[in-house]
């Protein structure tokens, strides 16, 4: 059994990764990207690799949401699952993932 991890990696079917940090990381990346400074609000909670997967109030409203790191605004932020148990436990959103990861 592992006491801590430092991140967490999953894989899509087509093998895209999904990798969700740790707290410290989180805080991490949300200094080094400014994210909650150019998104009021947010918190970044992984990435694909490329873009970040970022908890966020949005158009769709609260949720975990993909947006690039080079275009951080709610308007380019794309809603993914409306929580970590939706897309994670269930599958929610993995259809927009695949698309914009």
């Amino acid at each position: 059994m592992c006491a801590e991890a430092s991140e967490i990696v999953l894989r899509t079917d087509s093998n895209k990764p999904i990798r969700f940090w740790s707290s410290s990381e989180c805080i991490g990346m949300d200094e080094l990207y400014q994210v909650s400074e150019e998104i009021p609000g947010s918190m970044p909670i992984g990435d694909t690799g490329g873009r970040g997967i970022v908890y966020m109030v949005g158009e769709e409203g609260f949720g975990v949401y993909i947006v690039g790191w080079g275009a951080l605004s709610r308007e380019d932020a794309r809603f993914i699952a409306p929580s970590l148990t939706k897309f994670v436990g269930e599958g929610v959103g993995l259809d927009v993932y695949e698309k914009y990861a």
